[in-house]
């Protein structure tokens, strides 16, 4: 009993001394909306943190895609600060997915050089093929090309992706899936 109560201290004591030196911190981010994600990037900035369903909730999802979606299964890429919320068909034999993707400077690692700009404008000059199609004016900056839509707009880097970009349906929900993305955002900026 005694041997056992000792290496679970010790466990508990290296497990302590780890997270002591580790460069980077767990955070719950929690949103209006109830949802929650989990970051392990030490946030960089005061900013104020933007959730991708805060510019596509699964209501504005259902409307783009013209079926009932479930909730946003959220992800995260730390090494970029990307957040991404993925909208999927109820219908399990639809193909039909709405997926927005968020980079900002308020989730970027602690001590990057990067900033959403400067990772937009590498993404778009190493695209060698890019879609021609009319959009709207969308965003501060926007192009098309693999997964579907890029757009930067008040110093925030979005991707949205709807499916078989040779579809002009698809890119009919991008162009409008843009759009609304951008007001959302002005209205939290």
């Amino acid at each position: 009993m005694r041997k056992s109560v000792l290496v679970i201290l010790l466990c508990l004591i290296i497990i302590l001394t780890l997270g002591c030196l580790s460069n980077t911190s767990s955070k719950k981010i929690d949103t209006e909306e109830g949802v929650a994600a989990t970051s392990k990037v030490e946030v960089q900035t005061l900013e104020k943190f933007i959730n991708p369903i805060d510019l596509i909730s699964v209501q504005d999802a259902e409307k783009l895609i013209g079926e009932p979606m479930m909730e946003a299964e959220i992800t995260q890429n730390d090494a970029v600060g990307q957040i991404s919320a993925f909208y999927e068909s109820v219908d399990s034999d639809s193909d039909r997915f709405l997926q927005i993707s968020i980079t900002q400077q308020a989730t970027l690692p602690k001590g990057s050089d990067s900033t959403p700009e400067t990772l937009y404008k590498s993404i778009k000059a190493a695209m060698d093929e890019t879609v021609d199609v009319e959009l709207n004016d969308i965003g501060d900056d926007c192009f098309t090309g693999i997964p579907g839509l890029h757009i930067l707009s008040n110093g925030c880097y979005i991707t949205i992706g709807a499916g078989n970009t040779s579809s002009d349906i698809t890119w009919i929900i991008l162009n409008e899936a843009g759009t609304l993305a951008i007001e959302n955002l002005d209205k939290i900026k």
